[in-house]
C-alpha cells in the first residue's frame, strides 16, 4: 500500500471519527442537568423508602439556577443526616457528577435551613454536621448546590480531541488532494514528442541519447547535431559543405577532418541495427539509409 493510499484511508477514517464525536457531542449543561435530575429523584426515592413510604410521589426536580436544584416530596418525611449524606454521595458518584457540592434541607413553612452539609473534593474533607440527629417528620425541600463547574475539563478535552481529529483529517486529505493534483498535472503534461524513430532505435535529440530496446547510447553534442540533420532527411544526400556549415562553421569553428571522425563514431553507435547505414558518397556528402542496403 503506497503513501497516497494510506493518506486517503487515514484521512477518511479521521473524518468519520471527528464526525462521530461532533454528532455525539451535546451541550454539557443539558447532559449535566439530566444527570442531576435523575440522581435527585433516586435520592428522593431512597429517602421515602427509609421512611417506609413506597406510595407517595417524588415531585419533579426544579432547577433554580444552572447549578442549583430543588427536590420536593408529596408527603411529610423525617430526614436522617447520615442517610441523606450517604445517598447523595452514592448517587452522584454513580452518575459521575462533581463531588464538590452543598446540600441544604429547608422546611416548607420557612426559609430557615434545618440542616446542611458540604462535600468538597479539593480538600478531601466532608463536613456533615448533626449526624445521628434525625429531623422530625415534616414537609421539607432538599437543595443541591454544586460548588465547581461540572465536567468543564471533560468538555474541553472532548471538544479539543474532536477539533484535533478534524484538523488532522483536513490536512491529511488536503495533502492527498495536492498529491493527486500534482500527479494529474504530471500526467497532463505533454510527453516529449521530440522523438525520432530510426529503425529499431529511438533518437532523443533534446536528451542527446539513443535507445535500442533496453539499452541507452549516449551521444555527444556534435554527434547529436549531425544525426539530427541526417535523420530529418533520411535517404537523402546531404553535402559535406552543408553538414560542416551547420554543425561547425556557423559557430566559427574550422572543421578539417572532424566531420569524418564524427560520422565514424555515429556508425559505431548505430551498428546494433543492421538496417541503418550512413553511406558516404565520395566527394559529395553523406546520407542516412534506413531499411535497405547501399
Amino acid at each position: 500500500m503506497n503513501t497516497k493510499t494510506i493518506l486517503l484511508y487515514g484521512s477518511c477514517l479521521l473524518l468519520v471519527l471527528s464526525g462521530v464525536l461532533f454528532l455525539n457531542f451535546s451541550p454539557p449543561q443539558n447532559d449535566f442537568s439530566s444527570k442531576v435530575q435523575s440522581s435527585l429523584r433516586e435520592i428522593g426515592h431512597q429517602l421515602l423508602l427509609y421512611n417506609a413510604d413506597s406510595t407517595s410521589l417524588v415531585r419533579p426536580v426544579l432547577q433554580r439556577s444552572p447549578y442549583h436544584y430543588q427536590l420536593e416530596f408529596q408527603s411529610a418525611l423525617k430526614i436522617d443526616p447520615g442517610v441523606l449524606a450517604s445517598q447523595f454521595q452514592k448517587s452522584l458518584d454513580k452518575a459521575k457528577l462533581p463531588n464538590s457540592y452543598r446540600v441544604e434541607v429547608i422546611p416548607c413553612t420557612t426559609d430557615a435551613i434545618a440542616h446542611s452539609f458540604i462535600m468538597n473534593q479539593d480538600t478531601k474533607e466532608d463536613i456533615v454536621p448533626c449526624q445521628g440527629r434525625i429531623l422530625p417528620s415534616a414537609c421539607y425541600t432538599v437543595h443541591l448546590h454544586f460548588t465547581e463547574l461540572p465536567n468543564k475539563a471533560d468538555s474541553i478535552r472532548y471538544f479539543t480531541s474532536a477539533l484535533l481529529i478534524l484538523l488532522g483529517s483536513f490536512f491529511a486529505l488536503l495533502f492527498y488532494l495536492i498529491s493527486i493534483r500534482r500527479e494529474v498535472k504530471k500526467k497532463d503534461k505533454p510527453a516529449n514528442t521530440n522523438i525520432i524513430s530510426l529503425g529499431k532505435y529511438h533518437f532523443f535529440p533534446d536528451q542527446h541519447k539513443l535507445h535500442f530496446q533496453a539499452q541507452e547510447v549516449a551521444l555527444s553534442s556534435k554527434e547529436c547535431e549531425l544525426l539530427a540533420l541526417l535523420a530529418n532527411r533520411p535517404n537523402e544526400v546531404i553535402t559535406r559543405e552543408e553538414l560542416s556549415k551547420k554543425v561547425w562553421e556557423d559557430k566559427g569553428v574550422i572543421v578539417g577532418r572532424s566531420l569524418d571522425t564524427y560520422i565514424s563514431k555515429l556508425r559505431k553507435k548505430l551498428q546494433l541495427d543492421q538496417g541503418i547505414q550512413i553511406v558516404n558518397l565520395h566527394g559529395v556528402g553523406y546520407k542516412l539509409v534506413i531499411g535497405k542496403e547501399g
